[in-house]
């Protein structure tokens, strides 16, 4: 009889269905709530919380797998409590970070980093936040370049400064120009251009193609990427003209770099550049 209950018991759990993962999010616009709601493509059970607060809570106390979060002004005191709250967890929770560069929201990169370096940043006016949520799904993340960037650099520029390297760190996961970063900052192209020189810093030109290096390098070193496929997400339309991007910046092609000490030793080279020119000023 027991026997019984058993086998029928084993049959009953394994003609079930497998649970589908849960997906947590907050929306403030209409477009994200609608980018949410359609993560449910993807597989996930999709529930929207009303109440900002709520992500933390839930996410210590509920089984989630994926954390979507269009991020507000007032975001340095929620990102660490959802950052604590999925560290806790026995099991790995991705984060979607919706937000924008402009300079009321700007700081949020540093606390980000932070408090969830796994988060995977999803840019208004930059990035398709369903995409995004898509890449997660698949376990297809290229964003982590972004915490380790901050980290390296970071001790080698005053804190006033941090937010442009914040901003560049997290924009520049493909290649960008000066205009178009400066938009999505919010601010003029002579404006964005006196900062980095009143600061001390390298061109916001400059600027942004050591981060297009420093993401590509990091696909290549931590994600084994082939060459082909870290050009096309750098935003190139081949490998050879990403190939000479890179050699025309720092004097040699992606596979020499890789060689030679691959991420972590470009980045170095970058925190030498950047208090190199702090020095020249």
């Amino acid at each position: 009889m027991i026997f019984s209950q058993a086998v029928h018991g084993l049959q009953t759990h394994l003609s079930r269905p497998p649970s589908r993962p849960r997906l947590v999010g907050f929306a403030r616009s209409a477009d994200a709530r609608q980018d949410i709601d359609r993560a449910a493509t993807y597989g996930f059970v999709v529930r929207i919380c009303p109440y900002e607060d709520e992500l933390a809570t839930v996410a210590a106390q509920e089984e989630v797998a994926m954390i979507v979060w269009e991020v507000g002004t007032d975001a340095n005191r929620r990102i660490p409590m959802i950052g604590r709250a999925v560290r806790a967890r026995a099991t790995p929770v991705s984060v979607v970070a919706r937000l924008d560069l402009t300079r009321l929201h700007a700081r949020h990169t540093l606390t980000l980093a932070a408090h969830i370096p796994h988060a995977r940043p999803s840019l208004r006016g930059c990035d398709d936040l369903l995409t995004d949520i898509a890449a997660l799904a698949k376990g297809d993340d290229d964003r982590g370049a972004y915490s380790a960037i901050l980290e390296g650099l970071l001790p080698s520029v005053p804190t006033r400064d941090a937010e442009i390297l914040g901003a560049a760190a997290i924009a520049g996961h493909r290649r960008m120009g000066v205009r178009e970063f400066a938009q999505i900052c919010g601010i003029p192209v002579r404006t964005l251009e006196w900062r980095c020189h009143a600061r001390r810093l390298m061109t916001a030109r400059d600027l942004l193609a050591w981060m297009v290096l420093l993401h590509s390098l990091w696909r290549l070193d931590a994600l084994t990427w082939t060459l082909g496929r870290a050009a096309r997400a750098a935003g190139f339309a081949s490998q050879e003209s990403w190939s000479n991007f890179i050699a025309r910046h720092v004097g040699v092609r992606p596979a020499s770099l890789l060689i030679d000490g691959g991420f972590p030793a470009l980045l170095q080279r970058c925190a030498t550049e950047v208090s190199r020119g702090r020095e020249r000023s």
